[in-house]
């Protein structure tokens, strides 16, 4: 959205021990960038931080209203999403977007910084008969995907899709092709499909599944924990070649004590052109007519 300004979200690990690494310098990332057939030519960092503190998330917070949360499920669902809100740090520009579903698909609160308005927004949530989870979270992608900075979609669910009109496979389309990873968290002792585990693995999110809604807050604090562990590094693009062009990009980390490589590839307009379209929406209905036709088959 900062275009020709580019911020990347670097996970980093290490291999023996899967453990961010804490304060890495900016002195010690080489960034390369090409496009098409051209040589890599080095790119000038401009920022290099970890999010914690530093930099924004946005976490698409997705609720099963089905008729099965009714009654304690959802009481105990609501005390637990309105806990996950005090960890988020709203102050640095953090903004939490609550969508529901059940026969249908509901944004409830636009992206938003309000603690106040999503607090007493969840406490509103009321249950319906059906379950619309791949809808929601295709639908969740999109108006995520239009936000700047790091992403999230974060879903929790009791049952098997039984209403959706997209499948499985358009969900994990949408979310890989705007680089969102997906969390879903299977509440009691109900079977998930494995579709849903897949949508998990493939987007970069994972799945868990609770036996007892009451855990479900770690859960929450891991997924928030996980995100703001990413290092995010900013460069300007200069070259004056099409926002359709491809391009790749090589980040190296090498200091004394830690080294590593990724390659990786994106077309500009595919986060700006596309996105533009979804300003501003926050209307139920208007999401679902832009977004669900592409679902039927």
């Amino acid at each position: 959205s900062n275009y020709p300004k580019v911020k990347l979200y670097l996970d980093i690990r290490d291999n023996s021990t899967d453990k961010v690494p804490s304060g890495l310098k900016k002195s010690y990332f080489y960034l390369l960038e090409k496009t098409g057939k051209k040589k890599f030519v080095r790119q000038d960092i401009i920022k290099a931080a970890q999010l914690d503190q530093n930099e924004s998330l946005n976490i698409n917070m997705v609720a099963d209203a089905s008729g099965s949360m009714q009654g304690s499920p959802l009481t105990s669902a609501k005390s637990v999403m309105q806990t996950f809100l005090n960890s988020v740090q709203f102050s640095i520009g953090d903004q939490v977007e609550l969508t529901t579903f059940s026969t249908g698909v509901h944004t409830v609160v636009a992206f938003t910084k309000d603690k106040t308005k999503l607090d007493s927004s969840i406490q509103s949530i009321t249950t319906d008969n059906m379950t619309s989870l791949y809808d929601a979270l295709y639908a969740a992608v999109n108006t995520t995907a239009v936000q700047s900075g790091a992403k999230c979609v974060i879903a929790f669910t009791d049952g098997k899709d039984n209403y959706s009109k997209c499948k499985p496979d358009d969900v994990i389309e949408i979310a890989k092709k705007y680089k969102i990873p997906v969390f879903i968290i299977g509440i009691g002792n109900s079977t998930i499909d494995s579709d849903v585990q897949r949508i998990c693995s493939e987007t970069g999110g994972f799945y868990r599944n609770i036996t007892n809604i009451s855990n479900m807050s770690e859960i929450y604090s891991e997924i928030y924990k996980q995100q703001k562990e990413l290092y995010m590094l900013e460069y300007k693009i200069t070259d004056g070649t099409s926002k359709s062009a491809l391009r790749t990009l090589s980040v190296e980390y090498n200091d004394r004590n830690i080294g590593g490589k990724q390659v990786t590839s994106y077309t500009p307009n595919t986060l700006m052109t596309e996105n533009s379209s979804t300003s501003g929406l926050s209307e139920p209905e208007k999401l679902m007519k832009e977004y669900l036709p592409a679902c039927v088959k």
